[in-house]
């Protein structure tokens, strides 16, 4: 009989029979092609199959291999020494609370004992895998499980089942890949019920490892791996990392020291893998310790293609099945020294940052999930001047145009080519200058979205510094708003905004308003001017209260300076083609020579009631009364104390200007421009006192007549003289 058994045919003969009495017994298929034994330590099975009840294949092995204890059965410990297993399919299935290989494990159960029995020592040495590939889906829970593998060797040093102690010396996985689909199943919603809170990791509390297992891999090594997970969702995946549809391939990895202590697993790893959205680890080097709460990398070393970072980084939450919410429910913690950060990468997160292309120093601290993230001591270089001191916390990513900002910055620098690489938009804006801003320094705070926020502190530029508190709001069309406290010591507000005319302005007080073009701006401004430069010369000490709308002001302004000191009240419209001027003012000394108006002395006081249009003398059009005045022309005073001045056009084109003071009254008609009236007059008068009154060297082309009754005519004549000389300065 010993002999017959050794023989291939009686073994086959064997084996089919016992087939064919499992197959009746389970009402399904069971088969063995081939069977080769070796009494009493070999065992080859070649193509075996198992169907389930529904006749569907339940377990295929193309060829298992299991050498063993010599004379095992008369043994109390048992060694494996050998296990392959090749071309096999393992396929669990069910679409109820019961899955397709439960008549299997009720067939095979068996029936208590009442005797206690010695158990048999398993023990495996050696163990090898070529094409696995198991499956569960689980259509009742609604998820699907899948593991494929090219080949898995493993040699072990102490595999003891009866104390739980499994080590092993040496573990090697080729293209292991591993995928996790979710999705609603056929299992009825149950009742909602408080969840239990759950227990922390520690040893009294375990959760992934309730048997208290040990388990130590000395080296595992894994080539060209992959891990896939799906939720099922309406959308097709984003085109940048998505949450609920995430895959990493070429996993590459050596993992050393790997331990299993209760809960915790921890090793020395060595990473390299690449995710569907193109986002690459080159390499992740660190220690590692995974439990129910958390991954965290110690002695951290990542290397992407463009970024670099160090030190320490952590993922913690409450299950691991949060990771298909990881922007809103994974808490991550970093700290990290010298790291570098590409907005390429950061991009595969945040696509809003693709056109950033910059590299990012960065120290520091963070910690939150992706959606609030906070940070603290972080220091940051970007660009080639770009440079941040201070602490954060950012709510809203991945979108960063609804993203919530709260940054404390003690120290923040950055040149204008660096800012208007980060944001694009701004080399758009030619009015204001802010190009010629050159650079920015800001020490404060900023609060609020990127669009609509509050900063307060100090801001330098190349053009000056103000300090604010304001808030601002940039829509996406139409004109900035904003309104706050604004406050400069000296600030060059003539380049800013492009006008030669104007220099530098020191500002403090209250604004509200929206647009800075000149064709935009509508602000009211309170406040107090120390100084503000005008052709040349510095205006101090003003107070102002009006608003400015489209090249239009309307409000009270007061000077104190030195050489004017004035109330205006009314309205100054620059707005059309020709400046029109309708304000009352009272001046109580005014020094055109120290304002560099003209090349003489000239000082005036009185009141103005004026409302007229026009850009110069000569297209002046409407009225303008001077009264309780006072003229000194070199520190003499001239007979003048009222004046009177309305102009006009005729329909015939014609112009008139009347003129009543208290000294001449007069009236022009005819065409004739008003600043040549001096040379014509002149070259009148020449005429008849050619003696006195030389002729003008301007040849002026003037047609009008003229009626004028003066009382006291010499002061005025010089007056002219000095208007003149007035209109060459100012042109």
């Amino acid at each position: 009989m010993y002999f017959l058994l050794q023989v291939s045919f009686v073994q086959n003969y064997i084996a089919r029979q016992a087939a064919k009495r499992l197959s009746k017994a389970l009402n399904t298929e069971v088969k063995v092609d081939h069977i080769d034994l070796e009494f009493f330590n070999t065992l080859s099975l070649n193509g075996t199959l198992v169907r389930d009840q529904q006749k569907d294949t339940l377990l295929y092995a193309g060829a298992l291999k299991v050498n063993i204890t010599d004379w095992f059965f008369v043994k109390d410990k048992v060694e494996l020494t050998y296990i392959g297993l090749e071309n096999t399919l393992i396929d669990f299935h069910r679409v109820d609370s019961n899955w397709n290989y439960q008549f299997l494990a009720d067939y095979f159960a068996a029936p208590p004992s009442t005797k206690k029995q010695n158990p048999i020592r398993l023990s495996v040495k050696e163990i090898a895998l070529k094409n696995i590939r198991l499956l569960q889906r689980d259509e009742w829970r609604g998820e699907n499980l899948g593991l494929s593998l090219q080949s898995l060797d493993l040699q072990a040093e102490v595999f003891d089942l009866v104390n739980k102690n499994i080590q092993i010396r040496n573990l090697s996985i080729v293209q292991p890949n591993f995928s996790i689909y979710n999705y609603d199943g056929r299992r009825p919603p149950r009742p909602k019920t408080a969840r239990a809170a759950l227990p922390p990791n520690d040893p009294e509390h375990l959760r992934w490892n309730p048997g208290r297992w040990a388990l130590g891999i000395r080296n595992l090594t894994i080539k060209n791996g992959s891990l896939k997970n799906d939720i099922e969702t309406e959308r097709a995946p984003y085109y940048y990392f998505d949450g609920a549809h995430f895959q990493f391939s070429q996993i590459n990895s050596q993992f050393r020291e790997v331990k299993l202590q209760n809960d915790t697993i921890s090793a020395a790893i060595e990473i390299a893998t690449k995710e569907r959205s193109g986002f690459e680890v080159k390499q992740l080097k660190a220690n590692l310790r995974f439990h129910p709460e958390a991954m965290e990398f110690r002695q951290l070393d990542i290397r992407t293609p463009k970024s670099y970072l160090r030190n320490y980084y952590a993922m913690r939450y409450d299950t691991f099945d949060d990771m298909s919410d990881f922007i809103e429910s994974i808490q991550l913690e970093g700290n990290f020294t010298d790291a570098i950060v590409h907005s390429d990468d950061i991009a595969f997160f945040a696509p809003e940052l693709a056109n950033w292309n910059t590299k990012i120093s960065l120290s520091g601290k963070a910690s939150g999930t992706i959606s609030k993230l906070e940070g603290k001591k972080v220091i940051a270089k970007a660009g080639k001047n770009t440079y941040l001191n201070g602490d954060f916390i950012l709510k809203g990513l991945p979108d960063i145009k609804k993203s919530y900002l709260d940054v404390t910055v003690r120290d923040f620098n950055a040149s204008y080519g660096d800012i208007t690489q980060f944001f694009p938009v701004i080399k758009t804006i030619t009015e204001p200058r802010l190009d010629r801003l050159g650079f920015l320094k800001f020490k404060g705070s900023f609060t609020g979205f990127l669009n609509d926020f509050v900063t307060y502190g100090t801001i330098e530029t190349a053009l000056g510094t103000i300090a604010t508190d304001v808030n601002m709001k940039l829509p996406e069309k139409g004109v900035p708003l904003y309104v706050g406290t604004i406050q400069t010591e000296e600030f060059e507000i003539g380049q800013f905004i492009g006008n030669s005319m104007l220099g530098a302005i020191g500002v403090a007080g209250d604004i509200k308003g929206k647009g800075f073009t000149l064709q935009s701006l509508d602000a009211g401004l309170k406040g107090y001017i120390p100084f503000i430069v005008y052709n040349g010369y510095e205006y101090r000490d003003i107070e102002i209260d009006g608003k400015f709308a489209k090249r239009l002001f309307n409000g009270n302004v007061a000077v104190n300076d030195e050489h004017l000191e004035a109330k205006l009240k009314g309205l100054v419209d620059l707005s059309g083609e020709i400046p029109r001027f309708d304000f009352s003012a009272l001046v109580v000394n005014a020094n055109l020579r120290s304002m560099k108006f003209t090349r003489e002395e000239l000082d005036f006081n009185g009141t103005f009631n004026v409302n007229f249009t026009g850009s110069n003398i000569d297209n002046f059009l409407g009225s303008a009364r001077i009264s309780d005045a006072a003229v000194f022309n070199n520190g003499q005073r001239i007979s003048f104390d009222s004046l009177y001045v309305e102009s006009g056009m005729q329909e015939s084109g014609n112009k008139t200007i009347s003129v009543r003071s208290n000294e001449f009254e007069g009236i022009l008609a005819g065409k004739f421009n008003i600043s040549s009236l001096p040379d014509a007059f002149q070259t009148f008068l020449n005429r008849y006192y050619p003696s006195y009154i030389a002729a003008s060297k301007t040849t002026v082309d003037n047609n009008f007549s003229f009626f004028i009754t003066t009382r006291k005519v010499d002061d005025y004549l010089s007056l002219l003289d000095t208007i003149e000389r007035l209109q060459l300065c100012h042109h």
